[in-house]
């Protein structure tokens, strides 16, 4: 089995939880019926595939896409194997 290479130079969740608003929160727990809150590592880590998938294609946040900066550096920090406070 190989070993798993994880990206060094990332974010931490103190910058990665930066980018989730307030309304952000609210939309995502409502519309996941409260499996997904973004306002919570753990639950953002958990997910962290799918809430890629969903900002890397612009879909979400609905009408306030993230920068490419932004999602470069959540890339980065999903693959850096994180570790939440």
């Amino acid at each position: 089995m190989a070993n798993k290479q994880y990206i060094t130079q990332a974010p931490g969740w103190n910058v990665i939880s930066t980018y989730f608003t307030q309304t952000d929160i609210q939309h995502m727990l409502q519309v996941s019926q409260g499996a997904i809150d973004l306002s919570n590592c753990s639950s953002v880590l958990q997910n962290a595939e799918v809430i890629y998938q969903k900002v890397s294609t612009q879909q979400m946040p609905p009408g306030n896409p993230w920068p490419a900066a932004w999602i470069n550096n959540f890339f980065a920090w999903m693959n850096s194997n994180p570790t939440c406070p």
